[in-house]
């Protein structure tokens, strides 16, 4: 019967001790204490998890979907060390980032230039494309294929200007034209040196210039939307070479006062 009750102590005792060093392994504090999932874990010390797998020595999956589900958040107080190190002892590189399709692998805040950073193409170009500073562009003394002497300075006369269809102004002769209104005044024109209203559809209009005899001109007169008629128009019988008589009659075959236009080609 006593060794029974010496038996219970010892047991009880055993049982009591265990239960308090399991106590103090879940507290998780401090180098050496137990690292508790879904707890805070303090300890001033590094941590290093040693071995010589063929795969991942650790792996952490999130299949959490929302917005803020991250496998890692790692951040660091101060000081210039970066916050995450990656080493790559052997032939590969330090790190690798796999995204889904259309989505960037990393994201940065910073628009400080990363020394270091090198990259193969400028969007999608290769450098083979591009020109150093003070290279020559091939073709880059050309302008659609034709050197600078094709062209002509800003101040300078393009070939050909001076003519029409390659044909020089005297080949053309003198064109002259004027509008007149009613009235006898000029709405517009070129080369008209004077009109003039003389009476009731009468009209007199000179021109200046080389017409040497208006006897060759081609005459062309219309009326300028003011009704039906006609308008006839002839050398001046006055002995005006550069002047013309314009007549101006209605349906009937009566002189009326309109505005007309007046063509001479000599």
């Amino acid at each position: 019967m006593r060794l029974t009750f010496v038996k219970g102590i010892a047991l009880g005792a055993v049982t009591s001790m265990l239960t308090l060093g399991t106590t103090a392994a879940l507290a998780g504090t401090g180098p050496g204490a137990n690292f508790n999932l879904g707890k805070v874990n303090t300890v001033n010390a590094t941590s290093t998890l040693t071995g010589s797998a063929t795969g991942s020595m650790l792996k952490i999956p999130n299949t959490g979907t929302g917005a803020g589900a991250q496998a890692i958040n790692a951040s660091s107080a101060g000081g210039t060390a970066a916050t995450i190190r990656a080493d790559n002892t052997g032939g590969g590189p330090a790190a690798e980032f796999d995204v889904t399709a259309g989505h960037a692998p990393f994201t940065v805040n910073s628009a400080t230039e990363v020394a270091n950073l090198n990259a193969a193409t400028l969007q999608g170009t290769v450098p083979a494309d591009f020109y150093a500073a003070g290279s020559t562009v091939a073709n880059s003394s050309a302008l659609g294929g034709q050197p600078p002497s094709f062209y002509l300075p800003a101040a300078g006369t393009a070939a050909n200007s001076s003519e029409l269809g390659g044909l020089p102004p005297s080949a053309y002769g003198d064109r002259w034209f004027a509008v007149v209104s009613a009235a006898g005044g000029l709405v517009v024109g070129n080369g008209v040196s004077s009109t003039q209203h003389d009476g009731t559809g009468s009209y007199d209009v000179r021109f200046t210039g080389s017409i040497a005899n208006t006897n060759n001109c081609a005459v062309f007169a219309q009326l300028m939307n003011s009704g039906p008629g006609w308008v006839i128009a002839n050398p001046s019988t006055e002995g005006f070479l550069t002047e013309f008589d314009v007549h101006v009659i209605d349906t009937a075959g009566n002189p009326a006062d309109a505005e007309f236009s007046l063509l001479a080609v000599c």
